[in-house]
C-alpha cells in the first residue's frame, strides 16, 4: 500500500530536541506542504504516554498526523525490521534522526541504502564508550567515510537525495560576520588566522542520579560534553579556520585538561549548588565505569605548523560544563537532562577571540541563560590602512539566534520541497555529509586523544607543580 504522502519518520521524536524544533518545524510546514505527514516516531518512550504539559508541540503533532509509534527497546537499534515494513508499505521519504547520536549511523545507513533522504542532529558520527574506548574512537572516521561512500552510491540512483546536517551557528549574522571578515582580508591581503581561541561554558551540573538518565544528550552511552554542543563550535573553528588559513599546512592538537564525570562526582563538584538549594541528594549511586569515564570539562591546545615544520600560530579550544550555573531545580528521577528545563541551570557564556596575522582582531561574547533571549555582542579591531573594515566597532546582536535569514524551519522546507519537486539541493543552502569531513576528523581525533589519556591513565606532570599551602594569606 504505498502512500502519495510525503512521509516523515522521526528517530528520537519524543525526546526534547525534538519538542523544541523538529516537531514545531513540522506542524508550520503542514499549512504550506498539504502533502507533508509524520508517519511514525521510533523512540524508547511512548510520544502518546508523555506529559501533554512537557511536550505540548508533540501532543500537536499526535493530534496531527496519528503516527505511529516504533519502539526499539532500552535506547538501542535492535534490528530495524520495523522500519523496513513500514518503508515497503507506505515508502519513507525523509528521515529525522534527533536520537542518541551512537545510534546515528547504523539509522544513516539503514536509510541511505533505501534511497531515503536524512537531516541529522549534530554529532553525525560518535561511538559507544569513545571517552575510554581507544578502537572506538578509532572508528569514527572510518563510519563517516561508510557513510559517505554509501550516500554517493545513493546519490547515483536518486540524484535529489539529501543528508543534512544542523549547523545553525553559520546562519546566524553575528557568527558568519566573523567569517566575512576573515576572509574579505586574508583574500586581500594574504593574511592568515594565527590564534584562533574559542571557548565555551554551560552552567550543566548534575547531582549523582542524574548519570543514569537516557536522552539523546545523556552519558549512558559512554560519552560525554563533547557529543553535546562542543560540535558547534568544532564547526566554527573549521569554518573560520578555513576562511582564512594563510600558509597553515597543518595543526597538531593537544588535549591538556580533562575532567571526566568520576572525578566531578568524587570532588563532590555539585555540593555549593546542593546547599545553595537545599536539596537533599542521594550520592550513594552506582554508576558504570563507562559512564564514570565521561568527559565532562575538556581543553585543546593547537599549534599551526607550515610544511617546513615551521610553528605559526596557534590556538585553544576549551569547554567546561562545571561553570556558573543558576540552577534551583530538585533533583525529580526520571528526568533525563534538568538542564532541558529553565530552573536547571544552563547557560551559554561563549568567548571567540581571533588575530589574523596583525591585521585584525575580532571577539564574540555571549553570556546568556538559556530559555531567554540571546544577546552577542561582536568587538573588532583592524588595521587603520583596511579601508573595508573601521577601525574599531562594537556591534550589539539581540535575540539573536532569532535574528537570522536562513532558520531551521527554512533548512527542513528547503529539504522537503527539493525531495517533492526532485531537484538537488544548491550547496550552501543546509550542510551536508560531505561539508563535513573537516569537523569530523577533528572531533574524531579529539576522543581518539581523550581515550588514549583514559587507557594510559595518565595523571598530571607535577614535576613542576606549585603548592598553594601557604601562598594565599
Amino acid at each position: 500500500m504505498k502512500s502519495k504522502s510525503f512521509n516523515v519518520v522521526i528517530v528520537g521524536g519524543s525526546g526534547f530536541w525534538s519538542e523544541s524544533n523538529h516537531i514545531p518545524n513540522l506542524l508550520a510546514l503542514k499549512k504550506e506542504i498539504s502533502m507533508l505527514n509524520v508517519l511514525a516516531i521510533r523512540d524508547p518512550k511512548n510520544p502518546y504516554a508523555t506529559s501533554p504539559v512537557e511536550r505540548p508541540q508533540l501532543h500537536k503533532l499526535l493530534k496531527t498526523y496519528k503516527p505511529k509509534w516504533l519502539c526499539p527497546g532500552e535506547a538501542k537499534v535492535d534490528n530495524l525490521d520495523d522500519l523496513s515494513t513500514l518503508h515497503e508499505d507506505y515508502h519513507i521519504d525523509l528521515m529525522i534522526l534527533a536520537c542518541n547520536p551512537v545510534l546515528h549511523f547504523e539509522y544513516a545507513l539503514w536509510a541511505l541504502e533505501r534511497n531515503i533522504s536524512i537531516v541529522c542532529d549534530k554529532p553525525l558520527v560518535v561511538l559507544a564508550n569513545a571517552a575510554s574506548d581507544m578502537s572506538a574512537a578509532a572508528d569514527i572516521i572510518p563510519r563517516y567515510n561508510r557513510l559517505l561512500e554509501a550516500y554517493k552510491k545513493a546519490r547515483a540512483q536518486t540524484s535529489y537525495l539529501s543528508f543534512s546536517l544542523l549547523l545553525r551557528r553559520r546562519s546566524l549574522p553575528a557568527f558568519s560576520l566573523i567569517r566575512e571578515r576573515l576572509k574579505l582580508v586574508g583574500d586581500q591581503y594574504g593574511a592568515g588566522v594565527n590564534h584562533l581561541n574559542i571557548l565555551s561554558h554551560n552552567g550543566i551540573y548534575k547531582y549523582p542520579a542524574e548519570f543514569r538518565g537516557r536522552g539523546a544528550h545523556d552519558f549512558s552511552s559512554g560519552v560525554g560534553a563533547l557529543s553535546h554542543t562542543s560540535y558547534h563550535y568544532i564547526d566554527l573553528f573549521n569554518w573560520y579556520l578555513s576562511a582564512a588559513r594563510g600558509s597553515i599546512d597543518f595543526i597538531v592538537p593537544r588535549l591538556t585538561n580533562i575532567t571526566r564525570a568520576e572525578d566531578y562526582l568524587s570532588s563532590r563538584g555539585y555540593e555549593s549548588l546542593r546547599m545553595l538549594n537545599k536539596h537533599p541528594v542521594a550520592d550513594d549511586v552506582l554508576l558504570a565505569p563507562h559512564v564514570l569515564a565521561c568527559e565532562i570539562d575538556f581543553s585543546f591546545s593547537f599549534g599551526f605548523f607550515r610544511k617546513d615544520g615551521r610553528k605559526i600560530g596557534d590556538g585553544n579550544f576549551i569547554n567546561n560544563h562545571t561553570s556558573f550555573s543558576p540552577r534551583t531545580r530538585e533533583y525529580h528521577k526520571g528526568t533525563t537532562e534538568p538542564a532541558n528545563y529553565s530552573d536547571g541551570g544552563r547557560t551559554s557564556h561563549l568567548y571567540i577571540d581571533i588575530h589574523q596575522s596583525g591585521t585584525q582582531n575580532l571577539q564574540l561574547i555571549k553570556n546568556d541563560i538559556a530559555f531567554q533571549p540571546p544577546e552577542i555582542q561582536l568587538r573588532s579591531r583592524s588595521h587603520p590602512m583596511i579601508k573595508e573594515l573601521e577601525d574599531a566597532q562594537v556591534l550589539f546582536f539581540e535575540d539573536a539566534y532569532n535574528q537570522t535569514d536562513h532558520t531551521l524551519l527554512d533548512s527542513l522546507r528547503v529539504v522537503i520541497k527539493s525531495i517533492i519537486e526532485k531537484k538537488a539541493i544548491r550547496r550552501g543552502l543546509v550542510v551536508d555529509i560531505r561539508e563535513d569531513l573537516s569537523n569530523v576528523t577533528l572531533f574524531a581525533k579529539f576522543y581518539q586523544l581523550i581515550a588514549e589519556n583514559y587507557a594510559n591513565k595518565m595523571i598530571p606532570d607535577v614535576q613542576h607543580a606549585i603548592s598553594l599551602e601557604g601562598l594565599y594569606k
